[in-house]
């Protein structure tokens, strides 16, 4: 019921009731007039429908947000430096200001509810006019002028949630990575992946790519126009240590994780987990037998190397492949191992086909490189115990995959085969036979 049907009374078969009696022409002339009220309050983003049939008691709500935004004459201005760069992780010993607050409520709605992108607009600019309204009416001190923006982009990079992302240049032929897209200064570049390592033969030569001009961000249209450079082919790849120092931080993550690295299982108990086999708990990693169990070392992490490929249309007549190079934590128990903020999504595998074995070595690269340094060791800091940090050491223990992804990812062969992998001369007659003379 809007404002004006609010302070009228119609009489009824009950009594006296209140609001207006309506025809079914005479409401839709009367929303039609709630209509071009709202309009001449200049709301922006309010949706409407084509067809009439709006609820009275919405439109009120819109027009009271629309006379709200006169309660206040105050100005309130972006602060300066909004970004991740400027900002500092939040923690509960900070003094939270409301647009800390409303930046955190409206993350979490996000991230936990999934609430569509215009929702968590339209949130984002009633909590912008709530905590105004009510620092105006408190006649409290003054407090300093705050924004809470709209996009959940932006947020995001306020409270440092973006993870880093690098865009490869991927050889649409070989699938060689030649660089960053943002590293490329040549006009034509093309792809210099040699077979031979020392060079000798000819490169592959295959175009990568064209720079096209694209205004800069966040600028007028008349702003001076940049040359952009488009690869023809993508490899999407998140770094390592910069999801673990997110990964680390999480609160109460340290403390899971040397809890269910301590915990054993009673024995003649069925075995539940990959942590119940002998061989993963004994595991050193060296040829040393008598060297100290991997994962007894202090801040050992171990995680399985996940590749796989999928459809993305959906359907069996059209085939658009990409793949998926994923981590997941096996310190964590097992419940929580494949939640989302837990699963470490390494990289993005171009299609439209699958790859060789061959051209998925080139997309390996970048986290293998990071995969050898954290082998050697770390020092993430801050993590969730403390700013001191912790020195950590990873190792890849398994790989998941199904036959045809584990050829290529391992060299494995499948179970009927009579070797073990595709570089072995060992037949599997001899398996019992295995010592040094095998090495």
């Amino acid at each position: 019921m809007c404002q004006h049907c609010s302070t009228q009374t119609h009489s009824s078969a009950e009594g006296d009731r209140q609001g207006v009696a309506f025809t079914p022409f005479q409401y839709k002339q009367h929303i039609k007039k709630l209509k071009s009220t709202i309009a001449s309050k200049s709301l922006p983003n309010i949706p409407t429908s084509a067809s009439g049939s709006e609820c009275p008691q919405i439109l009120l709500d819109q027009i009271f947000l629309a006379d709200s935004s006169q309660l206040t004459q105050s100005t309130f201005s972006t602060p300066e430096g909004l970004n991740s760069t400027a900002q500092k992780p939040y923690s509960g010993s900070q003094n939270l200001t409301p647009q800390d607050l409303g930046v955190i409520i409206s993350a979490i709605l996000s991230l936990r509810y999934n609430i569509p992108h215009r929702a968590s607009c339209i949130l984002n600019r009633a909590l912008n006019l709530l905590i105004k309204s009510s620092i105006s009416s408190s006649g409290g001190p003054p407090t300093p002028a705050f924004h809470i923006p709209q996009a959940l982009s932006t947020i995001f990079e306020h409270i440092q949630l973006n993870p880093v992302i690098q865009d490869y240049i991927c050889c649409p032929q070989c699938f060689f990575l030649n660089g960053i897209t943002e590293s490329v200064t040549t006009d034509q570049p093309h792809c210099q992946r040699h077979i031979d390592p020392n060079g000798h033969d000819p490169p592959c030569t295959k175009s990568l790519g064209k720079f096209i001009y694209s205004f800069e961000p966040r600028t007028q249209i008349t702003a001076k126009m940049k040359e952009i450079f488009i690869p023809t082919k993508h490899f999407i790849y998140q770094p390592f240590k910069s999801w673990l120092t997110i990964f680390l931080q999480w609160a109460g993550n340290m403390e899971i994780l040397h809890q269910h690295q301590q915990s054993q299982t009673p024995k003649g108990s069925p075995k539940c987990e990959i942590w119940d086999g002998l061989v993963w708990r004994h595991f050193t990693g060296t040829r040393n037998i008598h060297d100290p169990p991997f994962m007894c070392i202090p801040g050992a992490l171990a995680f399985p190397f996940y590749v796989d490929w999928f459809n993305t249309q959906r359907k069996s007549t059209q085939l658009a492949r990409i793949g998926l190079l994923m981590l997941i934590c096996l310190n964590l128990p097992p419940s929580k191992r494949v939640e989302l903020e837990n699963v470490y999504v390494a990289g993005i595998i171009p299609g439209p086909k699958g790859t060789t074995a061959l051209q998925l070595n080139y997309l390996l690269m970048p986290p293998i490189r990071e995969l050898k340094e954290l082998w050697q060791g770390y020092r993430f800091s801050p993590t969730s115990t403390g700013p001191s940090g912790c020195f950590i050491c990873v190792a890849i223990l398994t790989a998941i995959a199904d036959v045809v992804a584990m050829q290529k990812l391992t060299g494995f062969i499948s179970h009927s085969g009579n070797h073990f992998c595709n570089f072995c001369t060992i037949h599997k007659a001899q398996i019992e036979e295995i010592g040094p003379q095998f090495h």
